[in-house]
């Protein structure tokens, strides 16, 4: 999955498929953390029976009863959280009270970091209230958040690499057209103080058929690098 996804959801699909085909768990979500007053967690994706209910679930990861869960506690202190649910605690919020219906007798919360920060969840459920007891069981699910949380930062490092990339060239364009349009005569040159290009306005003003007969010119020493 991590070498064939092309953007973030189809890698986190592609994941929580995996756990639940592979793990023969019902099943998995991802959660994303929002920094805000509310600390949300957001479902970024998920797989398996009753999915659709972790898109309404409020989920938090503060000190409210939201967040008292294993999402909300892996979140909080960026470590492995397992809870069993054996129907009869007090206090539950109204979200684990719907899981609770559905039947899981326990679930655990991988958190999603970089550099130690903490900035999603991998949720997985069980009908088995002893499923993630295992040590085996645990480091293996924990290597795979891992990989995860890898495959998500890389993805939006390139993102952000495109979108800069993108951005850059918008500016460019931009800067060109000014370039070319102004009234004022001008030329760019690099920094051995040859001319790399000139408008219109500058080689009309110098009785040139074209720009290519100043390129490559050699300016005279002690001027500042730029355009003039």
């Amino acid at each position: 999955a991590l070498v064939r996804a092309r953007d973030e959801a189809s890698l986190i699909k592609d994941i929580c498929r995996a756990v639940v085909e592979l793990g023969q768990y019902p099943l998995a979500w991802v959660g994303m953390l929002e920094f805000d007053e509310k600390r949300r967690v957001v479902s970024a994706g998920s797989w398996g029976e009753n999915s659709d209910l972790v898109e309404s679930i409020g989920v938090t990861w503060d000190d409210s009863p939201e967040g008292q869960g294993a999402t909300g506690r892996a979140a909080r202190s960026n470590t492995l959280q397992v809870e069993r649910w054996t129907g009869d605690e007090q206090n539950v919020s109204t979200w684990r009270k719907q899981i609770q219906h559905l039947g899981y007798q326990s679930s655990i919360s991988l958190p999603l970091s970089e550099s130690e920060l903490c900035f999603g969840t991998l949720n997985i459920f069980s009908n088995s209230a002893e499923a993630f007891d295992d040590p085996v069981t645990r480091t293996i699910l924990s290597q795979l958040a891992n990989d995860l949380a890898y495959g998500i930062v890389a993805l939006r490092r390139r993102g952000d690499y495109r979108r800069a990339v993108d951005e850059l060239q918008v500016s460019e364009r931009k800067f060109r057209s000014i370039f070319e349009a102004s009234p004022v005569g001008l030329m760019l040159w690099d920094n051995r103080g040859a001319v790399v290009n000139a408008n219109k306005s500058l080689t009309d003003a110098l009785g040139l058929q074209s720009v290519t007969e100043l390129l490559g010119a050699v300016l005279p020493e002690g001027l500042p690098d730029g355009p003039v």
